[in-house]
């Protein structure tokens, strides 16, 4: 092929030349290459998995500033009859739309729990004479889960119900904390795929520039449009497709190992987030090869208009 200048090249040994130039940086830089495959896997790796956790996280954030404890706190002179059927009402209403959890505590109960923590006091409280003690020791409906405004209002509109307290603004402070957080991930998450994409764009732009003699060579022998195109493709298959199974590995294997195992020690909120699939990983793998090859059909336009241009 090369020893006779004028004989034609048959498309066999054209396709030859287009296999080997498009391995051409694996042969001659091995060590380099892998380093390119490593540091891409390891950046879509780091965007899939900050991506992963915030949005697994923005939906139990907004859960978590929901929940909370409501007491609905009867009225001093209800009848015993009259708290267990508010009760009942605020059980098989609001708990249930809710899906909260309703307990009725009756002011022996109230005290027990007192004693737990205060023994002397839940023992001079009993000492007082039953009609004072019904005004010091309260009745009430404690209900705790994820409750809107207009659940809460629905407590305090039951009859019996005096007034009704919450623990609403105990979680917000942790809630804003969680919020900031999760912006942050997701800021982060999107800066790791911009430098993902100027990452794979430099390691494929220096690739085709060193293909710029032969895609000039290619030229002479009349090569089309298409086929200039075929070795900065196959390079960037090959970088997307080696660096697409170390990511899905690295994203299905890390997140299991580092993020779920440090999520589940955050409130019970947050117990419920599921790992990532295999299918998750797979698509992963997949979005990475198909970005790779994208970068390399635009990139691939580069080396074609040197080779144009060289002499």
């Amino acid at each position: 092929m090369r020893g006779d200048p004028g004989r034609k090249t048959t498309d066999g040994e054209c396709r030859l030349f287009l296999l080997k130039l498009s391995f051409r940086a694996w042969r001659r830089e091995p060590l380099a290459q892998f380093f390119n495959v490593a540091v891409v896997a390891f950046l879509a790796t780091a965007g899939a998995g900050a991506q992963w956790v915030y949005l697994q996280m923005k939906p139990a954030v907004r859960q978590f500033a929901g929940q909370m404890t409501a007491y609905g706190y009867f009225d001093p002179l209800a009848t015993p009859d009259k708290r267990v059927n508010a009760y009942q009402e605020i059980r098989d209403t609001i708990a249930v739309s809710t899906g909260s959890k309703a307990v009725l505590v009756e002011q022996e109960e109230f005290l027990n729990r007192l004693g737990v923590r205060f023994p002397a006091l839940a023992a001079e409280v009993r000492d007082l004479p039953p009609a004072e003690r019904d005004h010091v020791v309260p009745s009430y409906v404690e209900l705790t889960g994820v409750l809107a405004a207009s659940e809460l209002e629905r407590l305090a509109k039951t009859n019996g119900i005096l007034s009704v307290k919450t623990t609403q603004a105990r979680n917000q402070a942790a809630a804003e904390a969680f919020r900031a957080v999760n912006r942050a991930l997701g800021f982060f998450a999107v800066g790791i795929w911009i430098v993902f994409a100027t990452c794979a764009v430099q390691v494929l732009r220096v690739s085709a520039r060193q293909l710029t003699d032969a895609v000039s060579l290619l030229r002479s022998w009349g090569s089309g449009y298409c086929k200039l195109r075929i070795p900065g493709l196959i390079q960037g298959l090959t970088l997307g497709f080696t660096s697409g199974i170390l990511a899905g590995l690295g994203f299905y294997f890390g997140i299991r190992g580092v993020a779920v195992p440090v999520m589940q020690i955050l409130p019970a909120t947050f117990e419920a987030l599921l790992p990532p699939t295999v299918r998750e990983a797979s698509e992963l793998g997949l979005v990475v090869a198909c970005l790779c090859v994208g970068v390399s059909f635009l990139v691939s336009r580069e080396s074609r208009g040197l080779g144009a241009r060289t002499p």
